[in-house]
């Protein structure tokens, strides 16, 4: 006799709130490690532009968000756990052992796509819980990026570990990732009869669950404030695992400006100053008896952790400051991208603590848009739509990034030109 299926989604504890925000934090360590890296790993070619690092850690996780929506349901959670975290750990080591600037960038490929397809996979897992599981990961992504820049900056800086060293021991992480997935996460699934089925390829369990999700579970979105209250009643009112193509691509159309262009331009302004303009704003040594810093490099793993910090915050902190607009965040961002090239020009500002600032009102801003993009999401779309949307609006901040990426190739040489031109030779220093 086969189990009832329970209805609803499955209420939250705190074994899995912690399971996804540890997964989140998981997920996205190794990216921001790298990043965090971006110097150690260009050291053969460092006049390369850290975009090149950028754009390898992107680019596959892009090309993933881009294809894996719409095909990714017949491929069973456990498997691309386990893959995720397999792939992850072999990356760090692969950078780790070789010096070859291609080996090294293949292992940040690998890396890319890995957290490609755990970013996916997970955001569409929540829209079988309770909406909270989704400030969960996002609140745990955000500490991927705390914990992943303060452990290179400890490790490097302060501890005086090579780079090589420092990779090898952070990489026994993303194992865990399996951890928590099947020891938490995987029996309040099971226990919920058919729709804990993950194990069969085509999950037919979750095939049941979705096909039950039509008409009588459609709804218009829960909050009219978010753009138009009728944004959704034109498309089919059926499980998007039964529409064609086009029919896809108009559930995604309804996304783009109220969810997927504000993430990308958040994006897109918050990498650009990152890796086009930040490693730019040095300050001389000689002065820096009140500054942190022993090398000029530093500056940089500073920058990514102190930005880092702010996007953990603010993506903890969507239950007490929610934002059901967030083209506003996404907006102010460009802001700060405008002052931060302005500081690399003409270096107005007088002391890297107010840059220090600077970076942590970015991390707030761009950790802001991100956890409200898909908060708003678990509240605002219809049932049947919802884990395709959560799947799917995140290739906004892949776009986002890689455009970053593409600016940033041309953006820090010109910068660093600009400077020398004007007597400023401290980023040739690096």
């Amino acid at each position: 006799m086969a189990t009832p299926r329970s209805s609803g989604p499955i209420a939250k504890t705190w074994p899995i709130l912690v399971a996804f925000f540890f997964s989140g934090l998981i997920n996205n360590f190794v990216y921001v490690v790298f990043l965090s890296a971006a110097v150690d790993i260009l050291e053969s070619n460092a006049s390369l532009s850290k975009g090149v690092v950028l754009l390898a850690d992107i680019l596959p996780s892009l090309v993933v968000k881009l294809v894996a929506p719409y095909f990714i349901h017949h491929i069973r959670y456990g498997t691309r756990v386990v893959v995720c975290s397999v792939a992850s750990f072999s990356a760090l080591h692969l950078v780790a052992s070789f010096q070859a600037l291609p080996l090294r960038l293949l292992g940040v490929v690998l890396a890319s796509a890995a957290s490609g397809l755990g970013e996916l996979s997970f955001l569409m897992l929540t829209s079988y819980f309770d909406p909270v599981a989704v400030s969960a990961w996002s609140s745990g992504t955000g500490g991927a990026g705390v914990t992943g820049s303060l452990m290179f900056l400890a490790l490097t800086a302060w501890f005086n570990l090579s780079t090589s060293t420092t990779l090898r021991t952070v990489s026994l992480l993303p194992p865990t990732m399996m951890v928590f997935f099947y020891l938490i996460l995987w029996s309040p699934l099971r226990s919920r009869g058919p729709l804990g089925n993950l194990e069969a390829f085509a999950e037919p369990g979750l095939a049941e669950y979705r096909s039950s999700m039509s008409t009588d579970t459609y709804s218009a979105p829960l909050d009219p404030t978010i753009g138009d209250p009728h944004r959704y009643s034109h498309l089919p009112k059926v499980p998007v695992h039964d529409m064609t193509l086009n029919q896809r691509l108009q559930v995604v159309r309804s996304l783009l400006s109220i969810y997927i262009l504000p993430l990308l331009v958040v994006y897109w302004a918050e990498y650009t100053i990152n890796q086009g303009i930040n490693p730019t704003i040095l300050f001389p040594l000689s002065t820096a008896w009140h500054y942190p810093f022993k090398r000029l490099k530093d500056h940089y793993v500073y920058y990514q952790a102190i930005y880092q910090m702010g996007v953990f915050v603010s993506r903890s902190s969507v239950h007490w400051f929610p934002i059901r607009q967030v083209w506003y965040p996404s907006g102010a961002q460009v802001g700060i991208l405008a002052v931060m090239l302005s500081q690399s020009l003409f270096g107005w500002i007088p002391s890297v603590w107010l840059v220090f600032g600077i970076i942590f009102v970015e991390g707030l801003l761009g950790g802001a848009t991100y956890v409200n993009t898909f908060f708003n999401i678990t509240h605002n779309v219809p049932a049947n739509y919802r884990e395709f949307a959560l799947g799917v609006v995140g290739v906004g901040d892949s776009i986002g990034i890689t455009l970053a990426g593409l600016t940033a190739l041309w953006l820090e040489p010109s910068l660093c030109r600009w400077q020398q031109h004007h007597d400023n030779d401290l980023c040739i220093q690096l």
